[in-house]
């Protein structure tokens, strides 16, 4: 079925993304080496930059005292929003919400500024 452009479509049960949701779903505290030896396919950075897209969006946060630099030693994650079998559809690129905890203004805002700044009596900038 073709879609809108930019229409967020659910991933497919056989993908990549799809298998690394189930084994976060599985093992519940994990690490991306873990990920790694549960999932046919994975590369370290793939892994890394959903995990990445997941905590940003508030699926998992990561947890324990990691510290760098020890061999074997790795940075843990918990399952923090569990909301079933299929994988989240996390947006293309930054999410709102991202953005306003990073102290950056989202496009709507902006817009909204620039339409205030020009609704003064005076004509003058805030």
């Amino acid at each position: 079925m073709a879609g809108k452009r930019g229409m967020k479509m659910p991933a497919d049960v056989k993908s990549l993304r799809q298998n690394i949701w189930r084994s976060i779903r599985i093992m519940r505290t994990f690490t991306i080496p873990g990920l790694m030896t549960t999932v046919d396919g994975l590369k370290y950075d793939n892994a890394q930059k959903f995990v990445r897209r997941l905590e940003q969006h508030g699926y998992v946060s990561k947890i324990g005292g990691y510290k760098g630099g020890t061999v074997g030693d790795y940075q843990k994650y918990i399952i923090c929003n569990d909301i079933g079998p299929t994988v989240p559809v996390l947006g293309i690129g930054r999410s709102d919400k991202f953005l306003k905890q990073s102290g950056k203004e989202t496009k709507k805002e902006r817009e909204e500024k620039v339409d205030n700044d020009h609704d003064r009596p005076d004509g003058t900038a805030a």
